[in-house]
């Protein structure tokens, strides 16, 4: 005796198993974009650590808003705010010490330049500023506030976002196990777009790594938020449904290659809408890397932090010249 099944059932039957077979489907496309996403995140901050655990390099920073602009072009004081910012930071994980030498200006006139210098140890801070080079108190450094620049590992840059680095925070730490990659695409061969959201489901950001020989490097990130900050409704996330969100950060790298390191960042542009000021754009220079063994950990030493040894170890000018050189 057969048994037959009516038309109407066989094919409801096939509906739901198509059905189930392309969610799925959705199911492993999800599941692999959040793997090969968690893999090229976890890969590069992994990197970034090892880089960050001892490493010095120096640095030429400009910033620059839409009211400093303005100012410009007034001829205001204000426009010395847009003077390059050189600094060198030495930092060592094993000896938990950093040492930071900033000038801001360009030195030639003491009211527009500020000096800055930084030993950071567990025991204590020892910092000294002034509008002299090494403008150091007659007994010892004072002891004030940490500069934020120190929290920042800067192999690490081109995950940070201007926000990131004014607050000192290591973006790739803090956002890097929170994020969910809902979409990746690949404009290329040599190219992967990442999408990438949080649990708050009211943010977004693509991120775009790009082939250097054999790294996977990220070179460029954007953020946006919903309106009001409301989180998206509805289970499905996709570019297509926050298309009316608004920008809000934005973060590209160049990476130069070192003959002994690999690939280090040699220049980054980070840009943020402030709703006070307006669109506000900085531009990082990296120049002398040098990682490991290769750091000279005696600068880390309490007994150089004095007057004297740091003129024997600081040439602003001579770091400047080195940048200007570098841009031809």
């Amino acid at each position: 005796m057969s048994c037959s099944q009516p038309k109407s059932s066989r094919c409801a039957f096939s509906s739901s198993v198509f059905f189930i077979a392309i969610c799925l489907l959705n199911t492993v496309c999800v599941f692999g974009q959040q793997v090969e996403g968690g893999r090229l995140v976890d890969t590069f901050v992994l990197r970034t650590i090892e880089q960050s655990e001892q490493y010095s390099v120096l640095c030429m920073y400009e910033d620059v808003d839409s009211k400093v602009l303005e100012a410009e072009k007034e001829n205001d004081p204000i426009k010395a705010l847009i003077s390059p910012q050189i600094f060198r930071i030495v930092k060592s994980g094993k000896m938990q010490t950093s040492r930071l030498h900033y000038r801001a200006g360009d030195g030639r006139v003491p009211f527009k330049s500020f000096y800055e210098h930084c030993l950071i140890f567990p025991a204590g801070n020892l910092i000294a500023i002034g509008m002299k080079p090494a403008d150091f108190p007659a007994v010892q450094p004072l002891k004030q506030r940490v500069n934020a620049i120190i929290h920042v590992d800067f192999p690490g840059i081109a995950f940070q976002t201007l926000t990131d680095i004014q607050t000192g925070k290591n973006a790739y730490l803090t956002r890097s196990g929170a994020l969910t990659y809902f979409a990746m695409k690949e404009p290329n061969n040599n190219t992967i777009d990442l999408y990438v959201t949080f649990k708050a489901r009211n943010a977004y950001g693509r991120i775009t790594f790009a082939r250097f020989d054999e790294d996977m490097l990220p070179t460029h990130s954007e953020w946006f938020h919903s309106p009001g900050l409301e989180p998206l409704k509805g289970k499905v996330f996709s570019v297509e449904a926050c298309k009316e969100w608004k920008f809000v950060l934005e973060t590209s790298a160049d990476w130069r290659l070192h003959e002994k390191y690999g690939y280090l960042p040699s220049r980054v542009f980070c840009r943020r809408d402030n709703s006070l000021t307006g669109i506000v754009e900085a531009e990082y220079r990296f120049l002398d890397w040098r990682l490991g063994d290769d750091v000279d950990t005696k600068l880390l030493e309490k007994e150089s932090f004095n007057r004297e040894g740091v003129l024997k170890t600081i040439d602003f000018d001579d770091w400047v010249n080195k940048f200007e050189k570098w841009k031809r």
